[in-house]
């Protein structure tokens, strides 16, 4: 007989699209930032250095979180005697965060096309699974697999689009396919004639794709009148209707009434209480003691455990008003949050997290867009502030945020090269060209405001997470497992 020699397969980054990559890791989340088991970065530092191998050390390289900063030891240990190309760097800008930075982004309910695909079709490795129902197929009991991606010209058309917009955006794209599909052929002359036939293959496959994104559009919009109060999947149970949900997100977004947002938690999500606690930077002693016990009594004690991981992961923390936990080594998490107190408060008002006015979400103004004009994404600006500014913040900033800061920059004024450089993609230098890793994941919804940003400020971005997450995946990253 012969033997079986067994090997380790080095799990390394997908590609999901032109500008998206993913280690496909979900469980990352929970081991970092709940477990503190460190042992799963060791995979983000090995796919950080076959790119560095690929495409030259880049030139700035900044990172924001614990997790962060010993990935960024692991790079430069890995990096020691590697041959790495002779000329020079692709990429100008890597930007390293950990997902507890922000956690409040991922908590918010998308509204981007692509965003509100994932939360309710859920996204797998680049594929969203269409119900049956939908009817794409003949058989309704079957379900559709989709692969989400840029070679779908109709996806590519509305996939960073609000919601709002993406709608209109589809019947305009009709219209011009059925004005396709009446064009009188014996008028055309061989030119036009050639160019037509010529396009005939991506017509069909467009007509194809509008019908799929048409009827995914359709039957959402029909699933929230049906269940008569507009509202979008949670799985952790008291959903609320989505114009109140969303009602509510502002309010805990822009501080404006929080015993309001108190007033309106007890009937929703442990979600929207994670959102309270994250924007408030913990809920006061007695509301936190009510509410525990009433979602205790309402979901069963078993939530025990769940409010006890949410905590220790700095999620649904207690604000007591100055009480000592310096005798809980488990709630350490919940201090490290408490001592930077009024986070979200601070970098609020300092980055101008609100935009002033709302947006035209047709024209949008803003990274704010992604979520109707009430928030733009920290962790977007933090990588705004990185290629613009060349750093994460001052220090009186950084008092602010979660995590430890790092940079090591040695190139010139990214700002300037952008100006001096022409409009044309191909002429981007390697200092408007940055790698944003999200260690923990990223939304969809953070993908389409850079996308925007990087696109009116004339910069290159690619995207790489240990996976693609959003408020409910994340969630049941916290939860006991079973």
């Amino acid at each position: 007989m012969g033997h079986v020699e067994v090997q380790s397969l080095d799990i390394d980054l997908v590609l999901l699209d032109h500008d998206i990559l993913s280690l496909e890791q979900p469980e990352i989340i929970r081991s970092v930032f709940l477990h503190r088991d460190y042992t799963s970065l060791h995979s983000v530092a090995r796919s950080i250095n076959k790119l560095i191998a690929q495409f030259g050390h880049p030139t700035n390289i900044y990172g924001q979180g614990s997790a962060a900063k010993i990935v960024d030891k692991l790079v430069q240990t890995m990096s020691k005697g590697q041959e790495l190309p002779k000329t020079k760097p692709l990429i100008g800008n890597f930007i390293l965060i950990d997902r507890n930075v922000d956690f409040i982004t991922p908590l918010c309910t998308q509204q981007t096309y692509t965003g509100i695909l994932d939360d309710w079709f859920n996204s797998e490795c680049g594929k969203i699974t269409f119900p049956g129902e939908l009817g794409i197929t003949d058989d309704v009991t079957k379900p559709y697999k989709y692969i989400l991606n840029s070679d779908d010209k109709i996806f590519k058309f509305v996939r960073d689009e609000h919601i709002q917009v993406t709608t209109q955006k589809l019947r305009t794209k009709l219209t011009e396919i059925n004005s396709t599909n009446e064009t009188e052929l014996e008028k055309l002359d061989a030119k036009n004639m050639k160019s037509f036939v010529k396009a005939i293959p991506q017509h069909k496959q467009n007509q194809k794709n509008i019908r799929i994104h048409w009827m995914a559009c359709e039957y959402i919009f029909k699933e929230l009148d049906r269940e008569n109060g507009l509202q979008f999947p949670d799985t952790l149970g008291g959903d609320p209707p989505l114009n109140k949900k969303l009602e509510v997100e502002e309010i805990l977004l822009d501080g404006s009434d929080v015993n309001r947002a108190i007033e309106y938690n007890p009937n929703t999500t442990l979600r929207l209480l994670c959102l309270l606690s994250s924007t408030y930077s913990g809920i006061p002693t007695v509301q936190y003691k009510d509410l525990k016990r009433l979602y205790a009594h309402t979901y069963g004690y078993n939530h025990i455990i769940t409010w006890f991981n949410l905590q220790r992961a700095g999620l649904l923390i207690e604000d007591s008003a100055g009480q000592s936990y310096a005798q809980n080594a488990i709630a350490s998490t919940a201090l490290a949050f408490i001592n930077k107190r009024d986070m979200f408060k601070q970098l609020r008002k300092r980055l101008n997290l609100i935009p002033s006015d709302r947006e035209d979400l047709k024209f949008p103004r803003t990274m704010g867009y992604v979520f109707g004009g009430c928030y733009i994404p920290l962790s977007c600006k933090l990588v705004e502030l990185a290629l613009t500014k060349g750093d994460l913040g001052n220090e009186d900033l950084q008092k602010h945020i979660a995590g430890e800061y790092f940079c090591r920059v040695k190139g010139g004024s990214v700002k300037q090269t952008a100006r001096k450089n022409g409009p044309d993609d191909r002429s981007l230098s390697p200092d408007q060209v940055a790698l944003v890793y999200f260690i923990g994941g990223i939304t969809y919804s953070e993908i389409s405001a850079l996308r925007f940003w990087a696109q009116k400020n004339r910069f290159k971005l690619i995207f790489a997470a240990t996976a693609i997450i959003n408020g409910d995946r994340m969630m049941n990253a916290f939860l006991p497992n079973d």
